[in-house]
């Protein structure tokens, strides 16, 4: 797998809806993509959060792909603010119920804290090596 910050088109304004799914087809695809790893910015040594890309978290690794592409690498304060705004309505239940959305939480601690989280996109493999043969 190969580690690296992919420069996709941005959109050049996100008008934010209340609803995520109408939010979340603004941003980039995330077809290429296989996780996404965090960690604390300075913490070099700490075991990274990892957002797989596949079902039921594809919505988030789209957002915070997008968080880091628009802010440099890092997930910032300002950008825990946005995203809580994408995520519309999944933001209030996560404010109801703590613990349901372990991503949307991850955004309330960088804003309660302000310790930003730098990240790593891993692209996924190239789909051709998977269907090689050896005849």
């Amino acid at each position: 797998q190969k580690e690296m910050a992919a420069k996709r088109k941005l959109p050049v304004a996100l008008l934010i809806d209340e609803s995520f799914k109408a939010n979340l087809d603004q941003l980039p695809p995330i077809d290429d993509i296989s996780c996404i790893k965090l960690t604390p910015v300075g913490s070099d040594d700490t075991e990274p959060d990892v957002i797989e890309n596949k079902p039921g978290k594809a919505g988030s690794v789209r957002v915070y792909n997008y968080l880091l592409e628009l802010y440099g690498g890092k997930v910032t304060r300002q950008a825990a603010y946005l995203a809580c705004a994408i995520y519309a309505e999944a933001t209030e239940d996560a404010h109801r119920n703590p613990g349901k959305h372990g991503n949307i939480d991850r955004l309330f601690k960088i804003i309660e804290t302000g310790v930003a989280l730098q990240g790593v996109v891993v692209q996924a493999e190239a789909k051709e090596a998977k269907g090689k043969s050896d005849a």
